[in-house]
């Protein structure tokens, strides 16, 4: 644990928090009235710290505290970014997408990301096929339509 004069922090090696250390077993006690939301924040950054396999990062815990203390509809990235006390030293990892596979679930994300690309293109070839030919048919049906009429 790095501690200055009013920060303390804890560990999350590889993308899991290190709860058998004091500092956390500490913090967990001083915030268990809290600790619904703070868990829900510490699951969504080990998800997002073991995707872009981050060695070590220190979570401040002072600003942990505060962001649950707020009221908020969803996180984002940057919001999780901005709790860890060393996130000048990792951003540059997690803003490089090549990097986003080379967690421990690396293989599988990167299939799932050929897959949604793959269907989207498929969706909006089809989309656009579809488009082409509701076009030609309206100008169809509209000729049509004045030959009827003139007839």
């Amino acid at each position: 644990m790095i501690c200055s004069q009013d920060t303390q922090q804890f560990l999350i090696k590889r993308g899991v928090v290190q709860e058998k250390t004091q500092e956390f077993i500490l913090f967990k006690r001083a915030n268990i009235t809290k600790w619904g939301a703070i868990q829900n924040i510490l699951l969504q950054m080990e998800k997002y710290l073991s995707q872009y396999n981050v060695p070590i990062a220190y979570v401040d815990t002072r600003r942990l505290v505060e962001f649950c203390e707020e009221e908020f509809e969803q996180i984002t990235h940057h919001d999780l970014l901005d709790l860890i006390a060393n996130g000048n030293q990792i951003a540059p990892q997690l803003f490089q997408p090549n990097l986003k596979f080379k967690g421990p679930n690396g293989q599988n994300l990167a299939a799932v990301h050929i897959q949604k690309n793959w269907r989207r293109y498929k969706a909006y070839s089809a989309y656009s096929q579809l488009r082409y030919l509701m076009e030609k048919s309206t100008i169809i049906q509209r000729r049509f339509r004045l030959y009827q009429l003139k007839k």
